[in-house]
């Protein structure tokens, strides 16, 4: 499980310390463990990481796990509640015929999966801060939480030293600190690249079949608000193993923060 690409990939491994052993007689051994597919050392090597959050993975095992469930990555930050890390990320959405080029800001609860977005026709900073002022604060206002850290890429959109309506706003709320990805890492954590996932196989195609049909921004948004409202109920069809992964462990977005609010919290959906 250290190398968890297969017998091909291990008779390698094992031929660069001497050792040679054909991938036919590796694979019969996986399979005698039950872990002869990908999926299956998926798996195995996914209950490890829920059972042992200190478990460290190597480079190839961060890699293997990437192409199924990113989340998984971010297993050792003990995310607690709602509100207590929000991520904040943009996504170029397509070419579409009388719109051009369009963009999507999201932003995704790292307990609950839970996802607001708007969109712009370029990256603009003023519209990534009016989705956290006018969506996500209020948001989180209505249910009595707080939220403690909003992470972000250091992009001109999200961040800047100086005077900047994302990154001063936030540095003006005690109580909330602003994270940002790690220097040379990726530009989103492993929520943001989950939820992509899930964006790409279910909201994008759909999207894409109507694209024809978008003549102004403001329709695109509410066919995005559609599909999102979607997603947090959990009622796209045939996406129940999406939600069975780490972090929703079967639950919907939407059932994940009523349940952590449940003793002492409020929530009016609308």
């Amino acid at each position: 499980m250290q190398f968890p690409f297969g017998c091909h990939f291990l008779s390698s491994k094992l031929s660069e310390e001497g050792i040679s052993i054909s991938g036919v007689s590796i694979q019969k051994l996986l399979q005698q463990h039950n872990l002869g597919t990908a999926r299956a050392r998926f798996e195995h090597l996914a209950q490890t990481i829920i059972l042992d959050k200190a478990y460290s993975l190597n480079n190839e095992q961060k890699e293997f796990i990437s192409r199924y469930n990113p989340a998984l990555l971010e297993a050792g930050r003990e995310i607690g509640r709602p509100g207590q890390l929000i991520s904040v990320f943009s996504i170029f959405l397509g070419l579409f015929p009388y719109l051009g080029k369009v963009f999507g800001y999201f932003s995704i609860d790292a307990y609950s999966g839970y996802v607001h977005s708007v969109v712009s026709y370029a990256p603009d900073k003023v519209i990534c801060a009016d989705l956290l002022i006018e969506v996500i604060l209020p948001f989180y206002v209505q249910m009595g939480l707080e939220i403690k850290q909003v992470e972000t890429s250091n992009d001109p959109e999200f961040f800047s030293y100086a005077a900047h309506p994302f990154s001063s706003l936030l540095r003006a709320r005690p109580g909330t600190e602003h994270l940002l990805t790690a220097v040379g890492g990726p530009k989103t954590n492993g929520f943001c690249q989950r939820f992509h996932q899930y964006l790409s196989q279910y909201i994008l195609p759909a999207i894409k079949t109507k694209k024809a049909d978008f003549t102004d921004l403001e329709q695109f948004q509410e066919e995005i608000k559609f599909h999102l409202e979607a997603y947090n109920r959990k009622l796209h069809p045939g996406v129940q193993h999406y939600f069975d992964a780490y972090p929703l462990m079967g639950k919907s977005p939407e059932e994940k923060i009523e349940e952590a609010i449940a003793n002492g919290g409020r929530v009016n959906w609308y």
